[in-house]
Parts: C-alpha cells; sequence; structure tokens
C-alpha cells in the first residue's frame, strides 16, 4: 500500500510540474514575519539628554550565566548602553561586579551589533559598559557610521562605574570591583581599548579581531607610532568627538610587532 501510494504521489507531482512549465512562472510570496520589537514607551520620556535613558530591556533570554542580564542606561551616562544583572541583590562589597568597558567595531556609536555577546557577559556577574547610548544599542547594528567615538569614551565609562559605587543613591553603591578594570573592544574598538590600556586603573585589555597595532599612541602619532601616558592624558580632551585610530598594514616581517 505504501509503495502505490507513493507512485500515485510522484506521478502526480510528475504531471503538476509538467503542466506549471506551460503556466506564467509564479513568485512565491515571502513568509510573514513579526515585529522586531515589541514593547511600549511612554507619551512623556524624562531623559536629560533628549534621549531614551532608562530602558531596562531583556536581550534573549538574558544570557547563560547564573544572573540574568538586561540591558539599560543612566542619564548621567546617556552615551552609553550599561549591560548588567538585572538582579542586584546577590552583589555586595564582598561580592562586586568586575568592570568591562567596551568599544565597538568600526569606532561606531552602537553596541547593537554585539548586544548579545555583551549581554551574555553581564549575566555571569560583570558590569559591561558599552560605548553609544542604550538606544542605539537596542535599535542599530553594523549599518551604523564608523569613526564616531574616541577612545577616551572607555575611560569614560570606568570613571562613570567607580563613581557609582561611591554614591549612597546609586543602585551599584558598593556593588562595583574598582580593582578589576579591563577594556575591551573589537576591531576598531579594540584598538581603542589599546590606546587606553596605560591608564593606572585598567587591569585588562582584551582585543578582539585587533590589527597589527598594539602600541599605545599619542594624538596625532603617525600610524604604528608608540605613546606614553602623555598621550592618552591628550585624549581626554577629545571626549565624543568624531575619531578613529589611524590604520596600518601588516608588516612584512612579524618581528616588527610591538608586543603590549
Amino acid at each position: 500500500m505504501t509503495l502505490n501510494i507513493g507512485t500515485v504521489r510522484f506521478g502526480a507531482i510528475a504531471v503538476v510540474m509538467g503542466l506549471s512549465s506551460l503556466a506564467p512562472a509564479q513568485t512565491r510570496e515571502p513568509a510573514k514575519k513579526g515585529p522586531d520589537i515589541v514593547g511600549r514607551i511612554d507619551f512623556d520620556i524624562d531623559s536629560q539628554s533628549g534621549r531614551v535613558e532608562t530602558m531596562e530591556v531583556t536581550i534573549g533570554d538574558g544570557g547563560s550565566g547564573p544572573y540574568k542580564a538586561i540591558l539599560t542606561g543612566d542619564a548621567t551616562l546617556p552615551t552609553h548602553a550599561i549591560y548588567r544583572p538585572r538582579d542586584l541583590k546577590p552583589f555586595s562589597k564582598a561580592k562586586p561586579l568586575p568592570i568591562v568597558a567596551h568599544g565597538n567595531g568600526g569606532c561606531r556609536n552602537t553596541s547593537g551589533e554585539v548586544r548579545n555577546f555583551l549581554s551574555d557577559i553581564a549575566s555571569q556577574g560583570f558590569l559591561v559598559i558599552a560605548v553609544g547610548p542604550p538606544g542605539n544599542a537596542l535599535v542599530m547594528g553594523s549599518e551604523e557610521r564608523t569613526n564616531t567615538t574616541a577612545s577616551t569614551q572607555l575611560l569614560d565609562a570606568v570613571s562613570w562605574a567607580i563613581a557609582q559605587n561611591d554614591r549612597p543613591e546609586s543602585g551599584l553603591y558598593q556593588k562595583v570591583d574598582v580593582s578589576k578594570v579591563a577594556v575591551m573592544g573589537q576591531s576598531c574598538g579594540a584598538q581603542q581599548a589599546v590606546d587606553v590600556s596605560l591608564d593606572p586603573r585598567v587591569t585588562t585589555t582584551i582585543a578582539l579581531n585587533q590589527g597589527v597595532n598594539m602600541t599605545p599612541r599619542p594624538v596625532g602619532a603617525a600610524p604604528g607610532g608608540g605613546g606614553g601616558r602623555g598621550g592618552i592624558e591628550q585624549r581626554r580632551d577629545l571626549r565624543y568627538a568624531p575619531h578613529a585610530p589611524n590604520m596600518m598594514r601588516a608588516p612584512a616581517d612579524p618581528s616588527a610587532l610591538t608586543p603590549l
């Protein structure tokens, strides 16, 4: 019985295919997709900068760690997106959140294309502060313009986190590990992380998909030129100005690379 049904089925398909060759070609309509974002926004948004700053959004399932994370923002740091555990009760002076400041690929002003990744890090028990407003992180990704951020914005994230740890009215009061500070970035953002690595507060640098220049550079330095503490101090005056590190070609001799 199964064989006969199969034979009839294939025969019918052959007939249909034969008839379809005589009919005009038809395009299949794409499957209908639901909206990318579903939710509600109040009519009146209380914002010091005019941007949406106080959102609390769970990215996917909140990450794979034990502390489900959210994407949020703060009116005192409207230029950055904050990824942190939703529930801060498990954290204290005895069990604080290490700081991770993140720079984006292309030196973009949004962490939208890596929000899943940063949310997952936060769910492991980290305070992740990424360059770019939280609203940008929610709706903008790799299509955002490049070369629109500065290396010093990573240090602004670090300064903000340390200040929150000392503010009794902050939800992060005495919950931040100011002795464990990582600067991290992807591609152009990785160079930004390298540029600020000489700041004495920084204890870890993570460069993802980085090019060949691993030396912090002062303002105005030629590509590949080394820079000292003075260079980082100069960069502090360039907050929020359109800026991106110079690019350079990989040297033919790998020994020419300068280790961090």
